[in-house]
């Protein structure tokens, strides 16, 4: 199993590591804010990680779209992170 991971992870390029480990923060990010739970804050940071991995997708990918997308996100995310912490 562990040598499967690592020989995948050897012909990953930049950009699929974006991709997935954006991915994978913006599904984290979900499920925290869906558990409704005390660590359910956590999940406006990971959003925050999640918007940050995949604008450096779109920009070397040359996708504005989803770079203003992700930036557009990444206030929601921001703001619901100080309201967390505040409140």
């Amino acid at each position: 199993m562990r040598r499967r991971l690592k020989i995948w992870l050897q012909g990953m390029t930049v950009v699929a590591m974006l991709e997935w480990v954006g991915a994978l923060f913006g599904i984290m990010g979900a499920l925290l804010l869906a558990a409704n739970s005390s660590y359910s804050g956590w999940g406006f940071a990971s959003f925050l990680a999640s918007n940050i991995l995949w604008m450096g997708y779109g920009v070397l990918k040359r996708a504005h779209g989803m770079i203003t997308m992700q930036i557009a996100f990444m206030i929601t995310s921001f703001l619901g992170l100080l309201n967390w912490i505040v409140l």
